[in-house]
């Protein structure tokens, strides 16, 4: 059968697996910054609690600072990741087209997450409120 120029079998069209699975690597990395920027990523509550309540604007800050910097550290190794399937020439399987265009997300979903907790170091009234109860 053809419908709208594409071929279509008795498994759906050709590829639409793979393609299904890059949106959702697509979506899924875009999804940190979005997560980041409206506080609804998930955060452990191991050791709320343990530093004195008037030191609370500080640690936040410092603690957006070192996610920060932990964030870029793992966007450096998606450049690493991406630029090796790009040398290399990986190809995505199935449909045959390289696979770095893709899987550049990676290292920019980091970036994003990244830059958006220097700014909440830089300027505390951007970050998001935490909410009310942990779902």
């Amino acid at each position: 059968m053809n419908h709208l120029g594409f071929k279509v079998g008795s498994t759906g069209l050709f590829g639409s697996q793979k393609l299904a699975i890059f949106a959702l690597v697509i979506g899924s990395f875009c999804g940190v910054g979005i997560a980041t920027a409206t506080g609804v990523h998930l955060v452990p509550r191991l050791a709320f609690g343990w530093l004195p309540q008037r030191w609370s604007g500080d640690v936040d800050r410092i603690a957006d600072l070192v996610s920060g910097l932990f964030l870029l550290g793992v966007a450096w190794y998606g450049i690493v990741f991406v630029l090796a399937s790009k040398q290399s020439g990986v190809l995505a399987p199935v449909i045959n087209v390289s696979a770095w265009p893709i899987q550049m997300v990676i290292p920019l979903g980091f970036v994003s997450a990244a830059a958006r907790y220097f700014f909440f170091a830089r300027w505390p009234a951007l970050r998001p409120k935490a909410p009310e109860f942990q779902e």
